[in-house]
C-alpha cells in the first residue's frame, strides 16, 4: 500500500486519515480539507485526486458537507439549510477554493522538483541528440498528460523555470515532431 496522506488548512499532514478519506474507492493519494463556519453554519469542503487522475486542487471541491452548528441561533436551527444558506455558502466555497488553490501541500513541491529533475535531465537541444530529446520530451508530456488538465501549461512552465528558454509554439512543434518520429518508429 502507498503512503497516503490527508491535509486540512493549515497544512498540516496527517497519517490517520478521517473517515470520508478511507471510505473513498479508489483511495486518494492527497486529500485536503477545509472547514469554515458563517452564521451557525458548518461548511467543509473536501478535495482529493488519486493516482492517475487528473484533478487539480484549483477547481472546486469534489464533496461540500453542510451542517448546522451547535452554537447556531434557534431561528437557523429551526430553518435549517435552505436557499438562503446555500446562496451565502457558495461565496465561501469560492473563497475556500482560492485558499486551496494558492496553499499546494508539501506532496506538489516534491513533485514539481521531480519534474524539474527530468526537465534538467533533457538533452541540451533537439540538435544534439535528436532521438534522445524528442522520445524524453514526449515521455515527460504524456507522464504530465497523465496527471494534469493542461500537460502543455505545465511542460512550458516546467521547461522555463529549469532554464529552458521555449516558447509554446515551439514546445507544440516539438511534440509534434516526437509524435511523429515515434509513429514512424523512430526512438521518440
Amino acid at each position: 500500500m502507498t503512503n497516503r496522506r490527508t491535509y486540512a488548512l493549515p497544512m498540516t499532514v496527517s497519517h490517520t486519515p478521517p473517515a470520508w478519506v478511507t471510505a473513498l474507492d479508489p483511495s486518494p493519494d492527497v486529500a485536503i480539507t477545509h472547514t469554515r463556519s458563517l452564521d451557525g453554519v458548518d461548511v467543509e469542503a473536501r478535495w482529493w485526486i488519486a493516482e492517475g487522475e487528473r484533478q487539480s486542487f484549483g477547481t472546486g471541491p469534489r464533496q461540500v458537507v453542510i451542517t448546522i452548528s451547535n452554537e447556531a441561533s434557534p431561528q437557523a436551527s429551526d430553518r435549517g439549510i435552505n436557499s438562503g444558506v446555500l446562496r451565502r455558502i457558495e461565496q465561501v466555497i469560492a473563497e475556500m477554493t482560492r485558499s486551496v488553490s494558492e496553499s499546494q501541500p508539501p506532496q506538489v513541491d516534491q513533485y514539481w522538483a521531480g519534474v524539474g529533475e527530468l526537465v534538467r535531465a533533457l538533452p541540451d537541444s533537439p540538435r544534439s541528440r535528436v532521438g534522445d530529446y524528442y522520445g524524453a520530451l514526449l515521455r515527460l508530456y504524456e507522464f504530465l498528460e497523465a496527471t494534469h488538465a493542461h500537460p502543455v501549461v505545465d511542460l512550458h512552465r516546467a521547461l522555463n523555470e529549469n532554464g529552458r528558454s521555449v516558447s509554446k509554439e515551439t514546445l507544440n512543434k516539438q511534440l509534434q515532431r516526437a509524435r511523429l518520429k515515434r509513429a514512424e518508429g523512430g526512438e521518440a
